[in-house]
């Protein structure tokens, strides 16, 4: 009873363990009384008759009891739905986070694929006008530092074969 009273999840339930000691102190009172009667010699009639006390009380232990049970059972059960909630919606937020993330990803791509793209397409560009002799066309700098090399020569060279050509 000690170590259900530590772990009883309320009040009442604590209060059920108190009345099955008040309960239980009563059966030992009782079965001292029996060894008090037989030690005295009494009537076998007396001691059947707190035998039978006996039996009425231990009906009710063990009705408290199963009280106490039923009632730790339910608040067992309403924890267990209340954390199988909490993970639902940890479970959704997960989702949610993830989706997100994802979506986040996606449009960097998107973003990441056309800063790069547009600048490579534009210096392919000007490489075929100029193979087409076309000498005036030039290129802004990318946004990509790594192709700005690649951009100020192709201007480079086309300033110089403008040059080379009026020299011939």
């Amino acid at each position: 009873l000690d170590l259900l009273d530590e772990n009883a999840n309320s009040e009442e339930n604590s209060y059920l363990i108190q009345v099955a000691r008040n309960t239980l102190e009563t059966v030992e009172d009782y079965v001292d009384k029996i060894g008090e009667n037989i030690t005295y010699s009494r009537p076998v009639r007396e001691n059947e008759k707190i035998l039978g006390e006996i039996t009425s009380v231990s009906d009710l232990l063990y009705d408290v009891l199963q009280k106490f049970v039923a009632a730790e059972t339910d608040l067992a059960h309403v924890q267990n739905a209340r954390i199988k909630r909490s993970m639902d919606l940890m479970t959704l937020t997960q989702v949610l986070l993830f989706f997100a993330i994802l979506l986040f990803l996606l449009r960097n791509y998107r973003q990441l694929n056309r800063s790069i793209n547009e600048p490579i397409y534009r210096l392919k560009t000007m490489a075929s006008r100029i193979a087409q002799g076309d000498l005036s066309t030039r290129v802004e700098r990318p946004e990509i530092s790594e192709l700005d090399e690649l951009t100020d020569s192709l201007n480079i060279m086309a300033e110089k074969l403008v040059e080379l050509i009026e020299q011939n």
